[in-house]
């Protein structure tokens, strides 16, 4: 697609309108449970994730990205994406590891990957570019290696029973409760 000055402002649109949307949403969240809200944290987070949620799920647009999309059955998100989102995530906000259950990780036993004599293979899913780096690093490591890396890494995470509202929500209280521990 060749971008025009046109493409860009739509872009940018959807991009703010999803965003005002998450805002709005998470207010709403934050308000009936009684959860104090910061708006610039909010706008931080929203803001985040939208971005987030758009650099690393292929073939998403931002006007696919709403307060309930749902991660894999709206926004074709994959397995391996949620690697992606997370790192980028804690990389955003400074933190080292954000608990897989802040984002709503769910357990479904659905692979993505396979190995195969000895290495990983893609056997369903789109082929992306961190799919394709992230196979490529784990099968030129050592099988004593990857052996120790598989335990601390199920390939079975796929995280279809949440949305884009979880996790800024998720985020959000995370966010606020590291911010009040360093206080």
């Amino acid at each position: 697609m060749v971008y025009t000055s046109k493409n860009l402002q739509d872009e940018q649109v959807k991009r703010q309108s999803s965003i005002s949307a998450l805002e709005k949403a998470l207010i709403s969240v934050l308000t009936r449970i009684g959860v104090p809200s910061d708006n610039q944290r909010i706008t931080d987070v929203s803001s985040s994730v939208v971005d987030v949620l758009y650099d690393s799920i292929p073939d998403t647009d931002f006007s696919n990205i709403e307060p309930n999309s749902r991660m894999v059955a709206d926004l074709g998100a994959e397995s391996i994406d949620y690697l992606d989102i997370k790192m980028r995530l804690e990389e955003v906000f400074g933190v080292d590891k954000i608990p897989d259950d802040i984002l709503g990780i769910q357990v479904d036993y659905k692979p993505l990957a396979k190995r195969d004599e000895g290495k990983l293979v893609l056997i369903s899913g789109k082929e992306t570019e961190f799919k394709s780096r992230f196979i490529s690093i784990y099968n030129s490591l050592s099988e004593e290696v990857r052996s120790e890396f598989d335990k601390t890494l199920d390939f079975n995470y796929f995280f279809s029973n949440f949305n884009v509202l979880g996790i800024a929500l998720g985020l959000y209280r995370y966010i606020v409760s590291q911010n009040d521990i360093k206080k």
